[in-house]
């Protein structure tokens, strides 16, 4: 519908948001789903006022879905259509590769999604105690240190929930109390005093939140792993940030 297209195409972008995709016709399918609201008209300000009442939310999606009028049955296949106005709501940011959500066949009936913009938030990551670095797409190559150790002390993977810097503060800062009560025979306990937080995709469909921890700092010039094949399956990284 030309009409659907050209609504899409001219909403304004909400104060505290940037616009990561327009018109598309597919909705969003990101990390940390906090649900959707039908609204009454295609107004993205609506739709971020919303998420701004959520906690957590990073991002939303806004689109017009071909839905049924009756529920499709058997005696009932193909039901006239109705188009309502959504919008779903993310803990973590909508961009292009998570609008994979094309609809689906319901008996001779197609839900279909027209008019999808993706708005993410312009909040950026905190976690008290700690300097953030802005990473975007790409996580942290540590190679090793200056005595040719590694610094890599594991990683905590979060899978519900809106994305939280602070979820791998904590896990850093317990990793710390039990090393610290936990020692070693010899030498001094291991702490982590920086942490790589982002989003990891499989073929475009979020893993969950990974936080990387280690036992030192490194800069943004280590920020080198894009991503990677594993066998046919592509691996990348949205929404990065370091911490010290």
């Amino acid at each position: 519908d030309t009409n659907v297209a050209s609504v899409a195409k001219g909403a304004s972008t909400p104060s505290g948001y940037f616009n990561t995709f327009t018109n598309l016709q597919g909705a969003s399918s990101a990390y940390g789903y906090l649900g959707y609201s039908t609204v009454e008209s295609y107004d993205p300000s609506v739709c971020a006022t919303k998420c701004d009442d959520k906690e957590g939310c990073l991002g939303f999606n806004i689109y017009v879905e071909r839905d049924p009028s009756l529920n499709p049955g058997p005696e009932c296949s193909n039901p006239d259509a109705v188009a309502n106005i959504k919008c779903s709501f993310w803990g973590g940011p909508v961009y292009t590769n998570t609008a994979t959500n094309t609809g689906q066949w319901r008996e001779q009936f197609e839900v279909a999604i027209a008019g999808s913009n993706g708005y993410t938030s312009l909040k950026t990551q905190t976690a008290d105690g700690y300097d953030m670095t802005e990473l975007k797409n790409a996580a942290i190559n540590a190679p090793l240190d200056c005595n040719g150790q590694g610094s890599y002390m594991g990683y905590k993977l979060f899978t519900e929930g809106a994305f939280d810097a602070k979820l791998c503060a904590t896990a850093c800062q317990e990793t710390n109390k039990y090393a610290l009560e936990h020692p070693p025979a010899t030498g001094s306990p291991q702490l982590c005093r920086y942490f790589n937080t982002y989003i990891l995709l499989k073929n475009g469909v979020s893993e969950g939140q990974y936080c990387t921890m280690y036992t030192q700092v490194w800069d943004d010039s280590h920020a080198t792993n894009t991503g990677q094949y594993r066998g046919d399956d592509h691996y990348t990284i949205q929404y990065s940030f370091a911490f010290t």
